[in-house]
């Protein structure tokens, strides 16, 4: 897991697909339309999307196995809770057409939280299970939030 800034972002790596995703992430305002947009195929892409923050117990971890997440604050703020993954369980089967599984506590109280606010960006790999959409300080706020799925095999070759 990365955290920082997209200007902090720029000095990881000159790999193409990563430069894509942070030019996308830096051309969004607040008047971005909302949706899925490819970035460089059908696999790279950014999802503009709004929700109300929720109380942790309403909220799920998940990860990925093909894709990197990049998760970009536009307007608002929320907590996400991390962990390893080896205080998870599998909660449900692996939905392979969108790469994702959701995951249940084996140990309640082991997680970490990240406060994710506006200009700030959280990159999650695979091995990184990760419980978004929380309330910050339990007060729910609409926020609207970028999501970039950065496929693996983009960045491997």
């Amino acid at each position: 897991m990365i955290i920082g800034s997209l200007n902090q972002l720029k000095t990881l790596s000159p790999v193409t697909p990563w430069i894509q995703s942070i030019k996308a992430l830096e051309a969004l305002t607040l008047d971005s339309n909302e949706g899925i947009s490819n970035i460089s195929g059908n696999d790279h892409f950014i999802n503009v999307h709004s929700y109300s923050t929720r109380k942790r117990e309403d909220c799920r971890f998940e990860n990925h196995q093909r894709t990197i997440d990049l998760q970009f604050i536009i307007e608002g703020r929320e907590t996400i809770d991390i962990t390893p993954i080896g205080n998870l369980e599998a909660d449900g089967d692996y939905d392979e057409a969108n790469d994702f599984q959701f995951h249940s506590m084996l140990a309640p109280n082991k997680y970490s939280s990240i406060e994710l606010t506006p200009g700030l960006v959280a990159i999650f790999f695979p091995e990184d299970p990760h419980r978004p959409q929380i309330a910050y300080k339990k007060k729910s706020v609409f926020l609207r939030k970028a999501v970039v799925k950065l496929p693996i095999a983009l960045i491997e070759s």
